[in-house]
């Protein structure tokens, strides 16, 4: 099954004729920035090169095909996803046939063109990076600390400011700072993880925003590890072993939903097996994660 990740990247001409987009007068192959009709939204402007868009009838700009098919649908970013995953290009991302002729993905799926290196830090651009971490709920304190550590660090790609986390084998996972979903993982996938201080307690989370939001509301634990995604997902205990000592317990902080409850279980078995104990810590009602907790209530206690 094809990754959010490869599904934002899905060539854009290929997913505005899937949404009944027609390319409007003017507009051709050979331009960088091109405009569609789709449905009632006159006027998408579409950068070919690296995904952004605007609709120019409704004044909504985003970033991916993930955020088009929302805004062109009205749906949610789960619906959007699995419409995403029927389109010939997703299943030759994934390596599944499908019956229809498809068009290579820019990230190298099915036969296109090598992924792109990840994007170098960019200190200029920290200032945006860190605010936006603050409003995700993350504590300044913890913040500064995890950039000063390399945990934590600006990129600009294509102009745009995005978060990133260095991921364990060299990998980085990027995430947009304005309202648009946008995520990108460059490859070889990975766990991100930080240790803070010596201690007992570890935390795992979905998310390295999540992990750094744990550790702001519990000063005792003293290392985080997020998971990134499923890909990673066999590598997690083997980097939370090292993370503890003897002894140590390790929180399992997953979202409040199906998705977060499978990993927690799989993660708490995989610990088992090497006699390492596991605490399942769910957020509380009304959180769906605990950025979402962090963000959005001033304490929290266990």
């Amino acid at each position: 099954m094809a990754g959010e990740s490869v599904l934002r990247d899905l060539p854009p001409a290929a997913v505005l004729t899937a949404l009944g987009g027609v390319e409007a007068a003017g507009s051709g192959p050979r331009r960088r920035h091109r405009r569609w009709h789709v449905a009632e939204h006159r006027g998408v402007a579409v950068r070919m090169d690296d995904w952004v868009w605007c609709c120019e009838s409704c004044s909504v700009a985003g970033r991916g095909a993930i955020d088009l098919v929302r805004h062109v649908r009205h749906v949610g970013i789960g619906e959007a996803c699995a419409w995403l995953r029927r389109l010939p290009e997703a299943c030759a991302a994934a390596g599944v046939d499908h019956p229809r002729t498809h068009f290579p993905s820019r990230r190298g799926c099915g036969g296109g063109a090598p992924a792109s290196p990840p994007p170098p830090p960019a200190p200029a651009a920290w200032g945006d990076a860190r605010a936006y971490l603050l409003r995700r709920g993350v504590a300044a304190a913890l913040v500064d600390a995890a950039h000063g550590a390399g945990a934590v660090y600006a990129v600009v790609p294509h102009g745009w400011t995005n978060v990133a986390f260095p991921l364990r084998g060299g990998g980085l996972a990027v995430r947009g700072i304005g309202a648009s979903t946008y995520r990108r993982m460059y490859a070889p996938a990975g766990c991100w993880c930080w240790r803070r201080a010596p201690g007992r307690v570890v935390v795992v989370a979905e998310s390295a925003i999540d992990a750094l939001a744990y550790l702001g509301l519990y000063p005792d634990v003293s290392a985080a590890v997020a998971t990134c995604g499923d890909a990673a997902l066999k590598q997690a205990p083997s980097v939370m072993r090292e993370l503890l000592p003897d002894g140590g317990v390790m929180m399992l902080a997953q979202d409040a939903d199906d998705a977060g409850e499978r990993q927690a279980e799989y993660v708490a078995a995989a610990l088992a097996s090497g006699g390492i104990e596991a605490r399942r810590h769910r957020p509380p009602d009304g959180a769906k994660d605990w950025a979402d907790l962090s963000a959005n209530l001033p304490t929290a206690s266990r």
